[in-house]
C-alpha cells in the first residue's frame, strides 16, 4: 500500500511592503504541490494571515497582532518559516504586552514571528527558518510626506539585520538570503523549498495528511524529544503538554511515549509544572497513565530527605487519585498498598 503524502506547513511572515513576493511564494508552493513526483510525497499548506481572501477578523477589543495570533498556528508549530523583508520592518507591537526575554520591545509583528520560530529552531533545529532580504534600497523624494516614516522603517530594518553578524569580528551569526528582484526571489524561494522538502522527507518530519484529527504534529514531537535530551526541562514539559492536548484521544499509541517522558520529568524532580496541569493529564490520559503520574509524584515526595510528615497529606492525595483513576492496574494496586503502609 502506497504511503500517504506528508503534510508540510509553511508559515509566511513579512511586513506589508512585500505583497508581490508573498504572492510569488504562494505560486511557488502551488507549483510544488502540482509536481507529479513531489505530490506523492508531500503536500504543502500555507499558514499566513492573508491566506483567507477575507483576511483574519479584527476584533475591536484586540490589537491586530493579537487577533492574528489567536487565529493562526504559531510559526514555531510549523515545519518551514519564510520571513520576507524589503524596505520596511513593520508596525511596532504594543509594549509591554509584547516584549522579548531581555525586556526589549519587538520592532514589529514580523520580528515577533521570526523570534518565535528562531528561538525554538536554535534549540531543536526545527522549524526550518528562511529569511529573505531585498538588496534594493528605498527611493525617497525630498518632498515625500512619508519620508520620515520610510527612513525610520529602513533604520529599524538595518538594526534587525545588524544582529545577524558580530559587530567587532564581522563573523556571521545567523544566515539570510538576498534577492535583487521579485523574479530573483521566486527562483531562489522555489529552489530552497525543494531542498528543504527533501531534508524533511528524509528525516521523516511533518505529519501524514491521512492522520486522524486532531493530529499530533511530528515537528512538535521532534522538538519535545530534543528538549528532553538536551535537559531543556521547561520547554520539554510545555511541548509534551501541547502534544497531549492535540492527541485528544487517550487511545493514541503515541501518548504512551509522552507520558513516559512526564514520568521521567517527575523522577528528575521537575514536577511543579506537571502538578499545575494535572487536569490536562487527567482529561487526556488513559486511567492507567493518570494513575502512573499520581503514583510517581507520591513516590517522589516519599523519597525526599525532608521529614515525610511535611508531605504526608499531599502523598495521600496523589495515591488516592491514582487508585481512583484505575484501582485494577499495576500502578493503582501499588498506590493502594502504599496507602495501607501510611495508615
Amino acid at each position: 500500500m502506497e504511503a500517504p503524502p506528508r503534510l508540510i506547513r509553511v508559515f509566511l511572515s513579512s511586513p506589508g511592503d512585500v505583497k508581490e513576493e508573498r504572492q510569488l511564494a504562494r505560486s511557488a508552493i502551488e507549483h510544488l504541490n502540482s509536481d507529479p513526483l513531489l505530490s506523492k510525497l508531500v503536500h504543502l499548506e500555507v499558514i499566513a494571515w492573508d491566506q483567507d481572501p477575507t483576511g483574519m477578523p479584527m476584533l475591536a477589543h484586540m490589537t491586530p497582532q493579537r487577533a492574528i495570533d489567536q487565529g493562526l498556528r504559531k510559526p514555531s508549530d510549523c515545519d518551514i518559516v519564510a520571513v520576507l523583508f524589503k524596505h520596511r520592518m513593520g508596525t511596532p507591537l504594543p509594549y509591554p504586552e509584547y516584549k522579548k526575554a531581555n525586556g526589549e520591545p519587538f520592532l514589529s509583528g514580523t520580528e515577533w514571528e521570526y523570534e518565535d520560530a528562531i528561538q525554538v529552531a536554535l534549540m531543536c533545529d526545527y522549524p526550518k527558518v528562511l529569511v529573505y532580504r531585498c538588496t534594493q534600497e528605498p527611493v525617497i523624494g525630498l518632498r515625500d510626506p512619508e519620508r520620515d516614516e520610510i527612513i525610520k522603517q529602513w533604520e529599524r530594518l538595518e538594526a534587525f539585520f545588524a544582529k545577524f553578524s558580530d559587530l567587532d569580528t564581522r563573523a556571521i551569526l545567523r544566515g539570510f538570503n538576498t534577492y535583487e528582484s521579485p523574479d530573483d526571489f521566486a527562483r531562489k524561494f522555489e529552489d530552497h523549498m525543494r531542498k528543504l522538502i527533501a531534508q524533511l522527507v528524509e528525516s521523516g518530519s511533518s505529519t501524514p495528511i491521512s492522520a486522524s484529527e486532531p493530529s499530533i504534529s511530528q515537528s512538535l514531537v521532534q522538538k519535545a524529544d530534543y528538549a528532553f535530551r538536551q535537559n531543556y526541562w521547561s520547554l520539554c514539559y510545555e511541548l509534551t503538554r501541547d502534544i497531549l492536548i492535540a492527541a485528544d484521544s487517550p487511545k493514541n499509541v503515541d501518548c504512551k511515549v509522552h507520558y513516559m517522558r512526564l514520568v521521567a520529568l517527575v523522577r528528575l524532580g521537575h514536577i511543579s509544572a506537571i502538578k499545575r496541569s494535572l487536569d490536562v493529564i487527567n482529561r487526556h490520559g488513559e486511567p492507567s497513565q493518570q494513575a502512573r503520574i499520581h503514583l510517581e509524584i507520591a513516590k517522589y515526595y516519599l523519597s525526599k530527605q525532608t521529614p515525610r510528615i511535611r508531605y504526608l497529606a499531599e502523598i495521600r492525595e496523589h495515591l488516592e487519585q491514582a487508585v481512583h483513576a484505575d484501582a485494577g492496574c499495576e500502578e493503582g494496586q501499588e498506590s493502594s498498598a502504599l496507602l495501607q503502609t501510611l495508615s
